[in-house]
């Protein structure tokens, strides 16, 4: 009777772990199936927009979500579909706030007419929350940008060009995103 108790318990083990890799894999199956691979022409290389990256309007052909550097700042201005939260002269912001009370600010730099800086800035609930969009935009960057070199709390791409940074103090969380 104990062999067969044995037997048993061994075979629940068993069957608890085939099914717990199951889930697993279902998890990252769907995972990688939601997520949109996108090439950038320019440079030849490919990069993935999760459905995360494709919440924050991040797009295959543009810099950050329909804007590129070197595009009119004027008309970047005037066909923006949200009021700006802050404008003068030499930059324009906005922000987009999520359900989980998480938010994204983005501003938009110019120079002679033209956007020539964008910074990013995501105002995050938790470290797991930067851990994620971190993983994220490293992976879609350096598919976009080439590879990263690693800088204080962060990377960067082509020299410095384009900047992620850990922003996050304490119990406020955030990274910031600088395009240039």
């Amino acid at each position: 009777m104990r062999k067969l108790s044995i037997v048993l318990l061994g075979l629940s083990l068993l069957a608890t772990a085939c099914e717990s890799r199951k889930t697993t894999d279902a998890t990252q199956t769907s995972d990688t199936a939601t997520a949109t691979p996108v090439t950038d022409n320019s440079a030849s290389n490919v990069a993935t927009l999760t459905p995360r990256l494709q919440a924050l309007g991040l797009t295959p052909d543009h810099a950050w979500q329909n804007v590129n550097l070197g595009d009119d700042f004027s008309a970047l201005k005037a066909n923006a579909k949200a009021e700006p939260f802050e404008q003068d002269v030499k930059h324009v912001g906005y922000t987009t706030e999520f359900d989980n009370l998480e938010s994204v600010d983005y501003q938009y730099f110019q120079d002679n007419g033209k956007i020539n800086k964008i910074q990013v800035d995501l105002y995050l609930n938790t470290a797991q929350s930067v851990a994620d969009y971190k993983k994220d935009l490293i992976t879609y960057l350096t598919g976009k940008y080439g590879s990263a070199a690693s800088i204080a709390q962060g990377s960067s791409w082509q020299q410095g060009k384009v900047t992620l940074l850990d922003v996050s103090k304490g119990k406020d969380f955030g990274l910031r995103l600088v395009i240039k």
